[in-house]
């Protein structure tokens, strides 16, 4: 995936304190919980957090996917797209299931999970949709 000109992806997830994007959605600070980011100008202006954990009733884990986000300055650049493709490939190399997460369904961010072969597993309430990528090794 190609990200627009001086956009670079971060280093893998590193279970270090937070550098410094203080936004009011991304206030995790849990060194529990990895993530990913992408800079700009040395400027985290995209993050995925998200943690693995055991399947109840499979051997692999699942990887949860609780945050995505992308600065509003950033926005429409394939950083968003970019961030889900690294996470379903840290899950292929984690051995994961799948990759696990829950948006709204009028969130713009769910067709783009759903391009990126995320599938609708259930509705609760009329307003939270779970989706789901079964990981495959290529």
């Amino acid at each position: 995936m190609t990200l627009a000109p001086g956009h670079r992806t971060a280093d893998p997830p590193v279970l270090t304190p937070d550098n410094g994007l203080r936004s009011s959605i991304l206030e995790v600070d849990d060194p529990r919980f990895p993530k990913m980011d992408v800079e700009f100008e040395g400027k985290v202006v995209g993050r995925a957090i998200f943690f693995i954990r055991p399947h109840p009733y499979q051997t692999k884990p699942v990887l949860e996917l609780l945050e995505l986000f992308v600065d509003p300055e950033h926005r429409r650049k394939g950083i968003a797209r970019s961030l889900v493709k690294q996470i379903v490939s840290f899950a292929a190399k984690e051995n994961c299931l799948a990759v696990h997460l829950v948006t709204g369904q009028s969130n713009l961010a769910a067709g783009l999970y759903r391009s990126e072969g995320f599938e609708r597993k259930e509705d609760a309430r009329n307003y939270i949709c779970l989706l789901d990528k079964k990981i495959t090794k290529e």
